[in-house]
C-alpha cells in the first residue's frame, strides 16, 4: 500500500487506512505503557485526525507499527505468568487490533476495484 492509497477514503469523512493504522499504533503504545506499569491517558480522537500521510510519514508509521509488533511478540515469547487480568487485556488488544486490520483490508479491497 502506498501513501496515496493509505490516505484515500471510500466516502468523505470515512476513516482511511492511515487513520486505522495510527489508531492501532496508539493502541499498541497504550498497551505497552500499561505493561510497564504506567497509567497512561488515552486520546482516542488523536488517531482519527490522521487522514492523509505523505510518503515519508507512511514509511515512518509502518516502521513504528513493525517495531511495536516486534516488541509485543518478544514480550509474549518470554511471558511465564498469565493471570486472568493479563489474559483479558491481551485478548482485548488482539480482538481490537484484529477488527482494525479487517477494516484496513476492506478499504484496500474496495479501493482496488
Amino acid at each position: 500500500i502506498d501513501a496515496t492509497t493509505a490516505s484515500s477514503a471510500l466516502r468523505p469523512n470515512n476513516a482511511t487506512i492511515a487513520s486505522h493504522s495510527t489508531h492501532v499504533l496508539d493502541l499498541l503504545d497504550l498497551f505497552l505503557a500499561y505493561e510497564r506499569g504506567e497509567q497512561p491517558q488515552a486520546d482516542w480522537e488523536k488517531a482519527w485526525k490522521t487522514r492523509t500521510v505523505s510518503a515519508e510519514e507512511w514509511t515512518a508509521l509502518r516502521a513504528d507499527l513493525r517495531q511495536r509488533y516486534d516488541t509485543i511478540a518478544e514480550k509474549l515469547a518470554v511471558r511465564n505468568e498469565w493471570q486472568g487480568r493479563v489474559i483479558g487485556g491481551w485478548m482485548m488488544l488482539l480482538a481490537h487490533v484484529a477488527y482494525h486490520v479487517g477494516e484496513i483490508r476492506q478499504i484496500r479491497t474496495s479501493l482496488a476495484r
